[in-house]
């Protein structure tokens, strides 16, 4: 329920806002989690994904 959470990325890019980019987050995310990851590790693989979001051209 945080600012991380949000990211400006490409509105017009195949697949970009897809199930399967929403998949993707949400197993990256299980994984942390099942890594023993916290709440700052969370954080941490939102910003990558974001990054990642934010270069889909």
């Amino acid at each position: 329920m945080g600012l991380e959470n949000l990211v400006l990325a490409p509105n017009r890019v195949k697949g970009q806002h897809g199930i399967e980019a929403l998949r993707y987050v949400v197993d990256k995310l299980k994984e942390v989690k099942e890594a023993g990851g916290d709440r700052e590790d969370m954080v941490e693989m939102l910003r990558i994904l974001g990054d990642i979001a934010k270069r889909r051209r």
